[in-house]
C-alpha cells in the first residue's frame, strides 16, 4: 500500500519517516513499579520495550530493574549514563 503522507510504495503512512517531522519531541515518561516478582519484572520490562519500539519508534529508552534496595544506585547510573547526573545540575 503507498504511503498517503508522502506517496512511497515502500512503506505507509503509519511508518512514515515524514509522518512526525515538525512535530515537538518534548515529552518524556517516568514510571515506577514495586510489589513484584522477579518474572513480573522482567516480563513487564519486555513488554514495555515491544510497545516502544511498536508505538514510539524514534524515541530513547531507558530501563533499571533489580530489587527495591537496589534501584536508587541504580537509576543514578542510569542517570550519569545519560548525562543526567542526580537531576540537579544544570548543564
Amino acid at each position: 500500500m503507498r504511503c498517503s503522507i508522502c506517496g512511497s510504495d515502500k512503506h505507509n503512512a503509519r511508518t512514515c519517516p515524514l509522518k512526525d517531522k515538525d512535530i515537538p519531541r518534548d515529552h518524556a515518561f517516568w514510571v515506577k513499579f514495586d510489589n513484584l516478582t522477579q518474572r513480573e519484572s522482567l516480563d513487564l520490562k519486555n513488554r514495555i520495550e515491544q510497545d516502544k519500539d511498536r508505538i514510539a519508534p524514534k524515541a530513547r529508552g531507558t530501563s533499571v530493574r533489580g530489587k527495591k534496595t537496589e534501584l536508587p544506585t541504580r537509576i543514578q547510573e542510569a542517570l550519569k549514563l545519560l548525562g543526567g547526573g542526580n537531576g540537579s545540575e544544570k548543564k
